[in-house]
């Protein structure tokens, strides 16, 4: 793998993992009910994984063998982060199609 591409999946990952911290203490702002502490919280570890997944591809290097599987790892949990976050800030609608009012 090129440096370049290690860098930038380095640079990504911790970008993603602030992003997904940041998105994780909003949807706790905006509906803090328990149940989506509980299910925020999914994201808030994963930001964490991909923090210490972009550290270790870093002090992998290009050279070494195991940097395809890191950056393969790295770019999953960047794509998790985003889904969750998609998740955890779209508004819910109840069953009549109106947006769901929180209590």
């Amino acid at each position: 793998m090129t440096s370049q591409l290690l860098e930038g999946l380095y640079w990504i990952g911790l970008a993603g993992a602030v992003i997904s911290v940041i998105v994780y203490f909003v949807q706790i702002a905006m509906r803090p009910q328990w149940v989506r502490l509980v299910s925020g919280a999914g994201l808030f570890f994963t930001a964490v994984g991909l923090a210490q997944a972009s550290l270790s591809l870093r002090a992998l290097g290009p050279g070494s063998s195991q940097a395809v599987g890191a950056a393969i790892g790295v770019a999953a949990l960047i794509a998790a982060v985003y889904f969750q976050s998609v998740a955890a800030l779209r508004g819910r609608r109840d069953r009549a199609g109106s947006p769901a009012q929180t209590a």
